[in-house]
């Protein structure tokens, strides 16, 4: 039967009717894309299953099965998305703020409760601060 089947798609494919084999077909469902809409907007697991009436097991397993990067536990302590030019632009304007604010790293450091090798780090643009260092750069710099 196999024979048949191949030899009949081959007929098919000299003939120039296209053969789809396996493989997703059609698009994702829209509770899906809405899943995963809401998930990068910054909603929790359990937010985004409650606004799509799935629980939060499935919102992540849907997330998953799309190749959606998952946020840690915390997703409160991390910032996303910062780009190499968004690191830098923050790098740029934190400088200044404490060069404005007349503070050495050190000093700015010992007010933030940060180290030092974070500020410096964070002033060349090479990491993106978390939304904990932030906050404590932002309450140092008042």
């Amino acid at each position: 039967m196999s024979a048949a089947r191949s030899s009949g798609s081959r007929e098919l494919a000299a003939a120039g009717v296209a053969i789809r084999r396996g493989g997703r077909r059609g698009r994702r469902p829209a509770a899906h894309d809405r899943a995963i809409r809401f998930y990068r907007r910054g909603l929790s697991l359990k937010e985004v299953g409650e606004r799509v009436h799935l629980s939060a097991r499935q919102v992540a397993t849907i997330l998953e099965r799309y190749g959606v990067a998952r946020r840690p536990a915390r997703a409160a302590l991390f910032v996303f998305d910062m780009t190499k030019a968004n690191r830098k632009r923050f790098a740029v304007r934190l400088r200044s703020l404490r060069m404005r604010r007349g503070f050495t790293q050190d000093e700015l450091c010992t007010r933030a409760s940060i180290r030092q090798v974070t500020l410096s780090a964070l002033e060349n643009g090479q990491t993106a601060p978390t939304r904990r260092t932030a906050m404590n750069l932002a309450r140092a710099c008042r």
